[in-house]
């Protein structure tokens, strides 16, 4: 892609600026030109995932959810394989990494555009694109490979041929995927950082210490809930399978979570119209301008339909669209109000916030979602509206959507599982994995029942991080429900202070200046009692 660098460095060198200036002027033409290219190539790459997905009429070439997903967004587009080459252009790349370097940038909105533009050079630089290839072609193989499993039992397998056959396939794959973490360690290394881990808390404005922090602390504050929750499910399992409770097992445990957890009302008694105008008048009354959230969208269950849900926005503006497959039913009615709280993020950013920085921080853009999916909890008028209430399970009087609370320290298993794997991908992952299930959920399990039900978790096997993000999303999401429940506009004021600044601030500013506090974890249990 023709750049304007050269007219632009002679600009630079014989202006009569100071060199703060020149700089700024420099790079402000830079990202001109950039963007304008970029933004219409981001576009036609969004009108064509939409259309392979909307236009899809055979979903039994696709396992299950993550790899009907995934498969899709495996597909590259022309559009994406050109904004991949303007990544790639290494003198622009050199161009960034010295001006990052002189210092010279200093007005906030300009220097956080180059830091964002950096990163996306550096990790063409770096070749994580062609890593992001290998793993979802590895990923592929995994859920290719579950397709094939003998049986249907996911805890029990044990002696015939074919299973052998799959076991050793499986740790082949598992062996590859291994050797793909190894090289992400490399590439990071390359940038100067000890390993993916914290190259790509870098990128994401966490860090390591902080991190440990909030695992220990969610831990610890959701703890006692959890036991009390642990008590009466112990209780069902010893007087219905006659054991002690020392007895049970992570097995017998979460089938019974299964049972006991959910929610007695589970499907909602209204025509699909009728939920989308009552969730657009209820989402208007708190505020929101919610009149087109879902007119483009496509959300609704149809056989013929590609399984999964996400949100797409197609023009990096207004056009946002949610793609899903969901049925009026509690749970799917959960995951719809998780991705509306994307949807409304991304709709809601300021028009004047720079192309660079309108997609949000990926724990601010997660942390909606918890929000929005844990109404249910904060806002009893959704429930009344949608004709669910009273909305609890009969067994755990204290906890408004107790299966939340399961998720949540299960939430913590997959962010240490997955930073652990990133540190030190030599070490033996299903033991590691059967470990962090007994230290959070406190129950054993028999070592021949020890199966790799990891490999099950698209997000473990892309190796993204995306846990970690979760992991701050939650903690946010707490702090955000607060005011929710004590603010009958809390649309406007998630409009006024958080989506509209897109990612043009830091994530921990924002929450601040939101909520009066800096962030903390101490609100976690917003997302289930």
């Amino acid at each position: 892609m023709k750049r304007l660098l050269p007219i632009l460095v002679v600009l630079f060198v014989i202006s009569g600026c100071s060199g703060n200036k020149k700089a700024e002027y420099l790079l402000k033409h830079f990202i001109a030109t950039h963007e304008k290219g970029l933004e219409q190539l981001h576009k036609e790459n969004a009108e064509v995932l939409w259309e392979n997905y909307t236009d899809n009429k055979d979903p039994d070439m696709y396992y299950y959810k993550a790899d009907s997903i995934h498969r899709i967004f495996n597909q590259k587009t022309e559009a994406e394989l050109n904004i991949r080459a303007i990544y790639n252009n290494i003198s622009e790349y050199d161009f960034l990494n010295r001006l990052r370097r002189s210092g010279l940038v200093d007005d906030p909105i300009l220097k956080r555009e180059l830091e964002k533009l950096y990163d996306q050079y550096a990790w063409a630089r770096l070749d994580f694109y062609t890593l992001m290839d290998k793993q979802a072609q590895l990923a592929n193989k995994f859920y290719d490979l579950e397709k094939s499993k003998p049986g249907d039992d996911d805890i029990q397998y044990l002696g015939t041929d074919s299973m052998l056959m799959y076991d050793k396939r499986r740790n082949e794959l598992i062996a590859d995927y291994k050797d793909i973490v190894r090289e992400k360690n490399s590439a990071a290394k390359k940038a100067g950082f000890k390993n993916f881990w914290t190259y790509w808390l870098d990128k994401n404005e966490l860090t390591n210490t902080e991190q440990e922090k909030i695992i220990s602390g969610i831990d610890s504050l959701t703890r006692d809930d959890y036991f009390r929750f642990k008590h009466i499910i112990d209780s069902f399992i010893v007087k219905d399978k006659g054991i002690t409770p020392e007895e049970i097992t992570y097995s017998d445990f979460y089938l019974y979570v299964y049972k006991l957890a959910y929610p007695s009302k589970l499907k909602i008694g209204m025509s699909e119209d009728s939920i989308e105008n009552t969730l657009i008048d209820y989402f208007n009354d708190k505020g929101f301008m919610a009149d087109n959230i879902y007119s483009n969208s496509d959300i609704w269950w149809r056989d013929d339909k590609v399984r999964g849900s996400f949100v797409i926005n197609m023009d990096n503006r207004e056009d946002v669209r949610i793609y899903g497959s969901f049925k009026p039913v509690f749970w799917d009615m959960v995951n719809i109000l998780h991705e509306t709280g994307h949807a409304f993020y991304f709709k809601n950013v300021e028009q004047n916030i720079p192309f660079m920085l309108r997609e949000p921080n990926l724990a601010m853009n997660e942390a909606s979602g918890f929000v929005f999916q844990s109404l249910f909890i904060a806002d009893p008028q959704l429930t009344d509206r949608l004709g669910l209430n009273p909305l609890k399970s009969e067994y755990f009087s204290d906890l408004k959507i107790p299966y939340m609370l399961f998720m949540t320290r299960d939430l913590l298993v997959r962010a240490e599982l997955e930073k652990e794997i990133i540190q030190d991908p030599d070490q033996d992952i299903n033991k590691l994995f059967w470990a962090l299930k007994k230290k959070y959920f406190y129950y054993d399990q028999p070592d021949i029942d020890k199966v790799p039900l990891w490999i099950q978790d698209t997000h473990i096997i892309h190796n993204s991080g995306i846990y970690q993000a979760y992991i701050y999303a939650a903690a946010i999401g707490g702090m955000l429900l607060e005011e929710v429940k004590h603010n009958k506009k809390y649309g406007q004021w998630m409009t006024e202070n958080i989506f509209r600044y897109g990612d043009s601030k830091c994530w921990r500013d924002i929450i601040k200046d939101a909520t009066g506090q800096p962030f903390t974890p101490e609100y976690i249990s917003n997302l289930y009692k």
